[in-house]
This record gives structure tokens, sequence and C-alpha cells, in this order.
């Protein structure tokens, strides 16, 4: 079909009778306030183009909103004779509301008079359905077409105060097909003579025109449709037929993009593309463009144009015959086919035998199956194809029927189905003739362990296509479209667990360092997700705006669930995904080993889940830098500021770690200053409290808890893989005191306290509360002790971490001390920014 339309309007060269084509889809005529703008850029293009008495273009509308569907489902239910009344209720309600906002008070009775005309002969039919409990095709064609003709009736008076000339124009009047009903194929010549003797006829008039219908036989009462989305098919006819210069496809999208913004968060916009590549995208799935569209527009060589009804100043897509190659837009778009079935069809009985492929694809037209993508091995042992999901039961009888003789024979092993799998594109005129364009796409695949199926690519080079299973389809899509854009934007997606004072203090952060990252490294960090103990929100397309995160969260969270946020999380299956763990005294170890598992990087502070049993911890460092390269990096749970884990591990490779002494903890430092100073010791913690020195769970501090598992990640970072229960720890309430008595528990220690700080006050030192692990004894222990005031261990202003190795060179003792200021929220969320960095490839 597409072959004649073209040959046939290629060869007329015909007056031009509109100079432009504007065509609205559904979502741009949806609301009241959509049709606004409508209007102003039909009549600022209309104002723009006039310089005679003839009118310069012509609009092309669908239904409004979801009309269509909606008689659909009216269908659908008249004839299980379900209740029809209400979606049609909804329907009149819609057109009612833009009648009463748009239409002149002086018409709005004569408009809604023809509008409860349309009602009411919808009624009748589907009364009629509803008796008969049958829609035929044709009765189907017929209903769906009043969406059109109401949207386009009223657009037109909308119009009319400032267009005076302007009216409605029902495409069945013009645009002849054959009897397919639902699918119709255009007579070419009969509305050739339709489109221009009705145009020429009315040179002067604005025409608000259907898209979607045509009519069959003579009159419009038989009426058909080109399919859906045949609007923007009608807009190309009409387009061609007027000899116009431009054909504008308004949407509510901004152009055609890389990728699926729905699949693919922050795709880019292809400024240019040829319609061979729009076609090869939206035969496999790109919604924007209508396939159908591209044979009247390309046969007459008129560009298209796809732009924003609600961005009507953005610059689009254009669509032309022939597009200037740029070595940057090689790769035009990526795609997919969500849901295929494979049909394996091998054995050594058809390796060299003439007429296998023919039978195997004459025995599927019989069934009227329709091939997707076909692949053969050069050793001629196996034919591989992917058809529709619901017909691959069909393809297998089929074959098994035309091969039952050669499978009786052990010819051929038989018919193999493979479903749940999904067919992914790459498209783009640059592919042609340049070497390495599979080569990257393989490597980019295999790099996150997704297994290639089948591979097919056409003699054009235009388009490569590759099917995997369906469960790899979004973490596919992501990293191909970063290894074929990344020097354009690496977006990675980060989702937040924990809002308190470090989850806080992120957001700004991201927010501050969100411009010098994208433009200095390429790196766009999209905050995804965000959980706390009350809520959780996802919105991986938009974003979460890390300004107004909070209002965000309150206003469209939904209730806390980790399971599913993980669970979410997993499904995402980006290509860079990061899960940063600002959480404190939640264990989610066994989470994080899941989530490396499926290629996503873990940043955490989250001491409990640091500290974790070893057996888990070990496995974390296992999938840490495996082949699908997840990153876990837990550095901020020990020490914010201090590379201490990284410190470590190099002293046990370059030297022998005999000891190391810590301490880790501010807070009882200060207490123990103002213990020295003549408070009792809960009168001190009360004071540490007070100043916000404490975690927000003042128990960790006082029970240890917090210490202890810190003193667990030094000592393993030491070489010894000790368990928490392991190190030996004086604590000053149990983990289960209530907080409420927390400050009463506490003063059960005052007189031992005070006791031990005279004494050690005697001997000129003073308490502090100091971390000890003997590598070569095998122990470690957090206790108070008594310590000289110069010791480095013993300052209130700083955390201090000292390292006793003996060298291999010298066999002498050689102390490294390494100290830094109290970690404050800022600083904990910075250093989660850093691994985060890191992560990304761009530190």
């Amino acid at each position: 079909f597409f072959s004649c339309a073209m040959s046939f309007w290629a060869t007329k060269n015909l007056p031009t009778l509109r100079k432009q084509v504007h065509k609205f889809g559904g979502s741009s005529v949806a609301t009241p306030a959509s049709l606004r703008n409508v209007c102003k850029i039909v009549i600022e293009a209309y104002r723009k183009l006039k310089d005679d008495d003839d009118c310069p273009l012509t609009v092309v509308v669908s239904a409004m909103g979801k009309t269509t569907d909606n008689l659909i489902n009216c269908m659908n239910a008249a004839v299980q004779r379900k209740e029809y009344l209400p979606t049609l209720a909804k329907i009149e309600e819609w057109h009612m509301t833009v009648i009463g906002e748009l239409i002149p008070t002086s018409e709005r009775e004569r408009v809604t008079k023809n509008l409860q005309a349309y009602l009411e002969e919808l009624k009748v039919i589907l009364g009629g359905m509803s008796c008969l409990q049958e829609a035929s095709d044709r009765s189907r064609a017929r209903v769906v077409s009043f969406g059109e003709r109401m949207s386009a009736s009223i657009i037109s008076e909308i119009l009319k105060p400032e267009i005076p000339d302007t009216d409605w124009c029902d495409a069945r009047h013009l645009i002849k097909t054959d009897d397919k009903y639902l699918s119709a194929e255009v007579d070419i010549q009969v509305t050739t003579g339709n489109v221009r003797e009705f145009f020429k006829t009315h040179n002067k008039t604005l025409f608000i025109t259907t898209g979607f219908i045509a009519s069959t036989g003579e009159g419009v009462q038989e009426t058909t449709t080109l399919g859906r989305g045949g609007s923007d098919y009608t807009a190309s006819i009409l387009g061609a037929l007027l000899s116009s210069s431009l054909i504008l496809i308004w949407t509510d999208v901004d152009g055609v993009f890389t990728a699926d913004p729905r699949k693919v968060a922050a795709p880019l916009r292809i400024p240019s593309m040829s319609f061979q590549e729009a076609m090869e995208l939206s035969f496999f799935g790109a919604k924007v463009i209508y396939a159908p569209t591209m044979g009247p527009a390309m046969a007459c060589d008129i560009p298209m144009q796809i732009k924003s009804t609600f961005l009507p100043d953005g610059e689009g897509t254009v669509i032309t015959k022939n597009v200037v190659l740029d070595s940057e837009w090689m790769v035009r778009g990526i795609t997919s086919i969500s849901e295929v079935c494979v049909v394996l069809l091998e054995g050594c009985g058809i390796v060299g035998v003439a007429g296998v492929s023919g039978r195997t694809f004459t025995a599927l037209n019989r069934e009227r199956i329709n091939v997707i993508v076909i692949s053969q091995a050069s050793s001629e042992h196996s034919i591989c194809f992917a058809v529709e999901p619901h017909a691959g039961a069909a393809a297998k009888q089929a074959l098994e029927q035309e091969f039952e003789i050669e499978i009786q024979k052990k010819l051929i092993d038989g018919v193999t189905l493979m479903p749940e799998m999904c067919c992914v594109a790459v498209v783009g005129d640059g592919m042609v003739a340049k070497p390495g364009i599979f080569g990257r796409l393989a490597s980019s695949l295999g790099k996150h362990m997704i297994n290639i199926t089948v591979v097919a690519q056409g003699s054009s080079e235009r388009n490569i296509s590759v099917l995997i299973p369906k469960s790899d389809e979004k973490k596919a899509l992501n990293c191909i479209h970063d290894t074929f854009f990344s020097k354009k934007i690496i977006t990675n997606y980060v989702f937040v667990v924990g809002t308190g004072r470090v989850g806080s203090a992120l957001f700004p952060l991201l927010e501050e360092g969100a411009e010098k990252w994208e433009k200095k490294h390429s790196l766009r960090i999209v905050v995804a997700g965000i959980i706390n103990h009350d809520l959780m929100l996802m919105d991986y397309i938009n974003g979460i705006d890390k300004k107004d995160w909070q209002n965000r969260l309150q206003s469209c969270g939904e209730p806390s669930n980790m399971e599913e946020y993980l669970n979410r999380i997993l499904e995402t299956d980006f290509g860079h995904s990061t899960l940063v763990d600002c959480s404190n005294g939640i264990e989610l170890a066994q989470c994080y080993e899941v989530l490396l598992q499926k290629g996503v990087h873990v940043i955490s502070c989250n001491k409990t889940s640091a500290a974790c049993p070893l057996d888990i911890y070990q496995r974390l460092h296992s999938l840490s830098g495996s082949v699908a390269n997840p990153t876990y990096m837990y550095t901020s749970a020990l020490d914010p500021v201090l590379p201490i884990v990284p410190a470590l591990r190099s002293f046990v490779f370059a030297n022998q770690i005999q000891k190391v002494e810590v301490n880790f903890s501010c807070t009882l430092s200060f207490v123990f200053s103002r213990v020295g100073e003549g408070l009792l010791f809960s009168e001190a913690a009360q004071l540490a409290q007070a100043k916000g020195l404490c975690e927000t769970d003042p128990r960790h501090d006082f029970s240890g808890a917090d210490f202890r598992r810190r003193m667990t990640l030094v000592c393993r970072a030491a070489g010894s893989m000790m368990e928490v229960a392991d190190i030996k720890l004086k604590a000053f309430i149990s983990d289960d005191v209530e907080i409420a008595t927390l400050f009463d528990a506490l003063k059960a220690h005052d007189d031992d306290i005070k006791v031990r700080k005279e004494a050690a006050e005697a001997q000129g030192k003073v308490l502090r509360y100091i971390g000890r692990f003997d590598l070569r004894q095998g122990t470690a222990t957090v206790d108070v002790e008594a310590l000289e005031e110069h010791d480095p261990l013993a300052s209130t202003e700083s955390m201090c971490l000292c390292v006793h190795t003996a060298s291999s060179s010298f066999g002498t003792t050689q102390p490294i001390v390494m100290s830094s200021p109290p970690s404050m929220p800022e600083h904990v969320a910075g250093s989660l920014i850093r691994d985060l960095l890191a992560a990304a490839g761009s530190h």
C-alpha cells in the first residue's frame, strides 16, 4: 500500500492550497486550559501566514482527552448489558465544561443543542448494541467517530470570535476508503479529487477537520477509521494533497526523544531525524509517531515537525527526507517492544536444505502471524524469529504441522517457544557503514549481565535489534542509552533512606552541586525516591525537587513500607542507581546484598548495617566491584572526614599492625570533660543532650552500641574478622532502657565515676571512653580509662585514631595518629556525596 501511495503522490506537482497543516492530539484538546493553548497557537499561525484572502492553514483535531477510550468502554459495556450511561454522562460532562468556559454566552445554547443531538444518537446506537449483545466493526467505527465530530464542532466555535470565517469539516466527506471499518485503506484517487475540490472551493475558510475517521461508499453513513493514531495520518494525507510546506503534529511532549521517558529518565530531545529513522522508531513502539503518517509526507517531501502544545516556543523535532549526519548522533534513538515470544526451529535436517525458510514463513502466513524479527545462523542449523506474545502457540502449532514428517524422522528437533522476551532496537542513519556500533551495544549489555538471545540487523544497517529477557528491559534501555549518549549526560538515580539530621543535610548539598557536576562531569543526579519512618515517595521519571522534597513527601507520599520501597528500586532496573542510606539503627545489610546483586550501588552511613554479621559483611565486599560493577561504600559510618578504612587497609598491606587505639565518642569526651569540671556524670550527660551532641537516639551513645559498631569496623579493616559481640564493652545502660528513664539510669554511675575521676586527677590524668584493639592477642575492648592530658586520645575537640605498627624494615614501633573534628550532620552528608560521586565514576 505504501509503495503505491508514495509513488502516486510523488508524481504529482499540485498547486498549494494550504501552506501548513496543524494536528492536535487528544491530550492537547483535553481541558479548557489546554484548548486555550491550542487556540492561541492556531490564531498566531493564521495571522503570521496569512498574506492574501486565502486561508493559509487547516487544522486536524482528535477527540477530547480520553473520549475515544470511553466510547470503546461504553460499547464493551453495552454488548455485555452492563451500565454504560455513567461513562456517557462523564463524556457529556467534559464537553459541557469546555462549552461553559470557552464558548461565548450568546452561542452556548446553540452549541449545547448540537452536542445533545450527538449524545442522543449515541444512546440509540448503544441501546441497539445492548439489545443485540453484539457490536459489528461497522457499528464500532460509527460510535468512535462521535469523539472527533464533537471535538471539531466545538473547537471551531471557540475560534470564531477571533477568526470569523471558521467552520468544521467532517473528514468522512473527503477521505474515502475500503470497507475494513476499523483499519481502512485510503482510496487515493477518489480522496485526492475530494480534498482538492473541497479546499479549492472553500479557499477562504479555516477548517477544523476531524482526524482518524473516513467513510466508504457514497455519503458518510458508512463510517470507517484509519486505526488508532489515525489523526496523524489524516494530517499527513491532507498535507500531501494540499501541497503544504509543513505538517505540524502537536502533542504533549516537545518532539521525539532518544528513549521512552517512561522507561528512561532524562532522555534527550532529537532535534532532527529522517523519515526512515522515524518509521523504524514508530514500528518499535515510539508512541509519539504513528507509522503510516510518514508515507504521504515522505512521498511529497514535506517536512514534519513534532511539537508540544504546552511548550509552543520549543524547537521540537523536525522530520525530513534527508538529514545531515552528525558524529554525535550516529544512534538516533533506542526503543523497545516490551513483550514478544521467540520461536526456534532447529535440527540437523534443515542444514543445506532448500525451501525450509519458504515453508516456515508460508506456514506462518496461512495463520496470519506477523513476524517481528528474524535471525538465522550461517550454519543453517536453526531459524529463530519473534512474534507477538498471543501468536506464539499458533506459530508453534503451524510449524509442527508443516514439518510433521521431518520431526517424526528426527531431522528436526522440534519447535521451541521462549516467552517473556523483549525486543530492543537501536536506530540511526549514522550507523550505516560505521564499525563498532554493535560492539558497544553488546559490551554495554554484557557489563550489566544482560544476556542477548537473538541479534538481527537489516541490510540497510539502520537498525540493530536484540532479543533479551523481558525482566531486563528497563536496565537494558538505560545502560544502552548511557553508552551511546554518555558524552551528553549520564544520569544517576538516587534513592534515599532516612530524612533525619543527615538525610535533611544531604538534599541542600545535592542541589548546590548539581549544576557543577552536570557541566564538569556530564553527571546528573536525580533523586528518584525518599523513605523515612512514616512516608515514602518515588518519582524516577520527573525526579523529586531537592529544594521542595519535604513538601512533596508530605503532600504526595504514601505510608512507609521498606520492603515495597526496595522492590520498586529493583523494578526500575536502571543502569546507574544508588541507594543512599542515611538511617540510623535500622538493619538493612541483607537488603544491601540484594541490591548489589542487581547492580545497584549502596552508599551508607548506617553503622548498624555496616557492622552487620561477618558472613553478610564478607558477601557484601565480594559483590562490590564485581562484573556488574556495583559499589558498596560505608566509610561515612566510621568517620565522615578521616579515610580510616583505606588507611588501615594500606597499613595491613605495607606494615604489620600491632594495635589500634581510638576515641570515637566526642559525646562521652565532652561528658567526661564536664565531670572533670565538677559535674556529676548524669548531669554532664543531660548537658550533652541539651547541646545536641548526642545521637538522635542518645541510648546509642551511653549503651556503647554506637562505639562498639565502629570498633568492629576498625578491627575488620585492620585485618581481624570480629563480630560485634567479640568487642568487650563497658556500657552505662542496657539497650532496652526507655528514653524517658535514660538519665535516671545514668545516676547509678555517678558515685563510681566521681571516685575514678578523683583517682585520675591525683595522677594528673583525665577520664575518657577509649577503644583498644590488639592484633597480636586478638582482643578488642571499650572502657573508661585514665589518660595523660596531652594524650591525643584525651582531646575533647576531635575524634582520634592511633595506629601502632611494626616496620618491616627497622623493627621499631611507628605510631601514626589521625584526628578529625566532631562529625556534624553536614560532614556526614558531605562524605556521602563524596562516595556517591566516586560510585558514579566522576570523583
